[in-house]
């Protein structure tokens, strides 16, 4: 007789291999893969997140309250270059604004949209002009994590 506690445990495990082995067989078939644990208990909910941040695949869920389809962005980013150079440069200054260097703020105004679209970074705006980027704790704790050291 298996104690309840080890046979969830089992379950969950056993629930984490299938769905990553079906995600990536189905990736390589040509399908597009989206995990979504709407509905499911919290530790589905977990496992479908923990398969989402290994294989890079989205995962999302639709919100009971408000019905809206919410995103989560992955734990693992693989970020390029000119991102880990924007955010070591933030790292190390906290803020650059358009006054102080209006050039590098125009030239990777994509990047730091999609550095503040996950929460690495924060922006203000005058009249749609970005004027100021800053760096969150969120990406602090990527650079100090990820390529401080590297």
């Amino acid at each position: 007789e298996e104690d309840r506690v080890e046979s969830f445990q089992r379950g969950l495990r056993e629930l984490l291999n299938a769905t990553i082995r079906l995600a990536k067989q189905k990736h390589q078939e040509g399908f597009k893969i989206y995990f979504n644990p709407t509905g499911g208990f919290k530790a589905h909910v977990i496992m479908l997140g923990l398969a989402s941040t290994l294989t890079g695949f989205p995962f999302y869920y639709i919100h009971e309250e408000f019905r809206d389809v919410i995103e989560f962005y992955p734990l693992f980013l693989k970020l390029t270059e000119e991102e880990k150079a924007l955010i070591k440069l933030l790292y190390e200054t906290k803020r650059i604004s358009r006054s102080d260097k209006p050039d590098l703020l125009k030239e990777y105004e994509n990047i730091i949209e999609q550095l503040a679209n996950l929460g690495i970074v924060e922006i203000k705006k005058d009249d749609s002009i970005l004027v100021e980027v800053k760096i969150t704790p969120l990406g602090e704790t990527i650079f100090e994590t990820t390529f401080k050291n590297s």
